[in-house]
């Protein structure tokens, strides 16, 4: 009889201690803010133009990404720049020519990693030809 009041203690320990361990937080879907408008224009033509779903922690980067993938673009980035989307690459128009971003028509002095979008945003991914025309 000990040996079974002993098992019985240690299996009565064991579940207290595995119902103690789960301490993980169950992880929420993240909260839906709207859509935003991607363009993706390289001088010559629209390549894409899309409505993109965006949620709390989407940012101008994040958003091209999905609407590169939605359109069959390929997009290439270094550490979050942008050096290609399709067949545009950075330079491939002189030195000083590369992709450029703008939110809602203006240019941002953030990186497109750092700029959260907001709802009924509109993101422009231009591919210009001389950078000086925009930062001189």
């Amino acid at each position: 009889m000990t040996a079974k009041k002993s098992f019985l203690a240690l299996a009565l320990v064991f579940v207290i201690l595995l119902c103690g361990c789960d301490t993980t937080e169950k992880e929420k879907a993240p909260e839906h803010l709207g859509e935003v408008t991607v363009t993706i224009n390289d001088g010559r033509q629209i390549l894409a133009d899309a409505k993109i779903e965006i949620f709390e922690e989407d940012t101008a980067f994040s958003t091209l990404r999905d609407c590169c993938l939605a359109s069959g673009l390929e997009l290439e980035d270094s550490a979050g720049i942008v050096t290609r989307i399709g067949n545009k690459a950075n330079m491939a128009d002189g030195p000083l020519s590369g992709w450029l971003f703008l939110v809602n028509g203006e240019v941002l002095m953030t990186g497109p990693m750092d700029y959260k979008v907001s709802d009924k945003d509109v993101i422009e991914w231009q591919f210009i030809t001389d950078f000086n025309e925009y930062f001189s």
